[in-house]
């Protein structure tokens, strides 16, 4: 689930409740996967739908049936139909008014869930704090991060920022929505959130990951947080965000820094990680004392890791963590 603010009234997932789908699931169901039209083969698919409280994502097959998930409820297996009223509706309406409606002969539809499939997951997911890189790599760790199970990702500003990219990144704040919220609109964020969605479909996940200005969701969401601002509320012992995580940051070059799977098997919970990957061009000397300064003063809350030998790209780096956070609970169920 993306975030706790309701514009909508969803119903909770449960047999016999109905959800009504938006114009744009319905016109997917319809028109792309055609699970309405005679005579067509009906072919499985995917789809998951947007929303502020619900997001649900559909398999279809040749009953018309879809999968649903409310992130909460677990998955269910719902049966798809047209709203009545708009039959009734277009039997009113005048010969101009029906005409009119042939050109966009999209039906309303609804969800009925029949039975659930499987329940809630309950595992906690890594977090990734970022620094803005350039679009088309954004995209690609998105992607990737959120098919390995990362559960929400907060772009970081640091020393060596690339403002192009961030800009690129996050978008520009001066939209006209923006100006007329009188707050940033954050509009690349939300295509980054776009991406998360379609790689919840692919990996056939419970649960979509938040994509989010800011680690408090009903906080200030006018400027991105940086580096100390992080660490500092991070590690307020009356204010923090770390809900019990330990911050990995990930530190090239560092020759006493511990390989990240070993931090993740030293870890309590190594689900409830959250990791933090650098700019281009790595750290600047003072966020490095920085980090030396909080990995002394709170080390059981922020520590330094490891990803080899190599200098990786920001986004391999972050695929990396992910990864190994993935493979260390698999190899902990497995045990």
């Amino acid at each position: 689930l993306r975030s706790t603010e309701t514009k909508t009234s969803i119903p909770t997932l449960g047999e016999g409740v109905k959800v009504q789908l938006s114009p744009d699931q319905s016109h997917y169901l319809s028109n792309v996967m055609r699970i309405f039209k005679k005579g067509k083969k009906k072919a499985e698919k995917r789809v998951i739908a947007d929303g502020d409280t619900c997001t649900n994502s559909f398999l279809v097959d040749v009953s018309q049936c879809v999968r649903i998930f409310d992130g909460k409820n677990g998955e269910w297996l719902a049966r798809v139909s047209a709203v009545q009223d708009d039959v009734e509706e277009g039997e009113n309406q005048q010969p101009q008014q029906r005409r009119k409606r042939k050109r966009d002969p999209t039906p309303s539809l609804y969800a009925e869930c029949l039975n659930q499939i499987r329940p809630q997951e309950t595992r906690q997911s890594p977090w990734v704090f970022f620094a803005p890189i350039k679009k088309h790599r954004a995209k690609l760790m998105i992607e990737k991060c959120t098919e390995l199970g990362a559960g929400m990702f907060v772009p970081i500003i640091t020393e060596r920022t690339d403002s192009s990219a961030a800009i690129a990144c996050i978008g520009s704040s001066g939209s006209n929505r923006g100006k007329r919220d009188g707050m940033q609109s954050f509009e690349g964020l939300e295509k980054l959130a776009i991406q998360a969605l379609e790689a919840s479909e692919q990996c056939e996940r419970l649960s979509v990951p938040s994509v989010l200005p800011s680690a408090i969701p009903a906080g200030n969401k006018n400027n991105l947080w940086d580096t100390e601002e992080l660490l500092k509320k991070w590690c307020d012992n009356d204010a923090s965000v770390a809900q019990r995580r330990i911050l990995l940051i990930c530190r090239e070059r560092r020759s006493d820094n511990t390989i990240v799977s070993a931090r993740l098997r030293e870890a309590s919970n190594a689900d409830g990680v959250a990791f933090l990957i650098g700019p281009e061009g790595g750290w600047s000397p003072e966020e490095e004392a920085l980090f030396d300064q909080y990995q002394k003063e709170a080390p059981f809350l922020v520590q330094g890791a490891s990803l080899g030998s190599f200098v990786l790209r920001a986004e391999t780096a972050a695929i990396t963590c992910v990864a190994a956070c993935n493979l260390h609970h698999a190899e902990s169920n497995a045990n």
